[in-house]
């Protein structure tokens, strides 16, 4: 346990020095911290904003919702977050880090089960079921809410994001998996096996904000694109529902 304390801590100054090594030898760099769960659609976003602001290098750093907004309490430098838990996005804000145009969020997503594609049980039989880690990770977090209200009796794996999960899965070393929509429908070698009910879990609210201390012209720039008509047809297209405070 001490080893892997010293790794996760190895990892996270790691990380941290690289963003800054990185944003030191380029001043154009506008450096995003976005949960793992919006991987499906980065690489369309970037080249949409990129194209919009061709002056602007687009880079997103992904990992769990925790990781990054720890990585913000230490003064990484990151110039805007999109984060998958609001507790997180709150904390942040609270400890005026950084500063929400939508406070009550921008996106919403689902909770589903999912297995791979060629599994032949149905999920509640499933002997291994892989998750995210509750409290590391937003989508651990919402597993262990929805699966208090199962009979399942398995046994669960832990992963440290959305990302590791489908990973387990596509490569059939899992029976199951709980997953966000979006990431589900981002893999042809799983199928979504149950969809969990809203009121079994909080509700999946995705936030973003403006690191206070980023000095980058164009960080607003980037939290106002998250709700154009173009940034939202891209969340669509790939499975986020645009229905936070900013659409109402």
């Amino acid at each position: 346990m001490k080893k892997a304390i010293i790794l996760i801590a190895f990892s996270f100054i790691f990380i941290t020095g690289f963003i800054a090594q990185t944003r030191a030898q380029d001043e154009s760099l506008l450096i995003v911290g976005a949960a793992a769960s919006f991987n499906p659609v980065l690489t369309e976003l970037e080249r949409a904003f990129e194209q919009r602001y061709p002056n602007v290098d687009l880079r997103f750093h992904t990992g769990g919702s925790g990781m990054i907004a720890r990585q913000v309490e230490a003064h990484a430098p990151i110039d805007v977050v999109m984060l998958a838990s609001k507790k997180e996005a709150d904390s942040l804000q609270k400890q005026r880090l950084i500063d929400m145009e939508y406070p009550t969020g921008f996106l919403t997503n689902r909770l589903v089960v999912v297995q791979p594609v060629q599994e032949k049980k149905i999920w509640m039989d499933a002997e291994t079921l892989v998750m995210g880690t509750p409290g590391a990770v937003p989508v651990g977090t919402y597993a262990e809410q929805a699966l208090r209200e199962s009979n399942w009796t398995g046994t669960r794996v832990y992963a440290k994001d959305a990302s590791s999960v489908l990973m387990w899965v596509s490569s059939g070393e899992a029976d199951a998996g709980i997953l966000y929509e979006t990431d589900a429908k981002s893999s042809e070698e799983i199928r979504i096996s149950y969809v969990f009910p809203e009121h079994s879990h909080d509700e999946i609210v995705y936030n973003a904000g403006t690191v206070v201390q980023s000095n980058h012209s164009t960080a607003k720039t980037f939290e106002a694109f998250l709700t154009s008509e173009t940034a939202i047809r891209l969340f669509k297209q790939y499975g986020f529902d645009a229905g936070g405070e900013s659409f109402k």
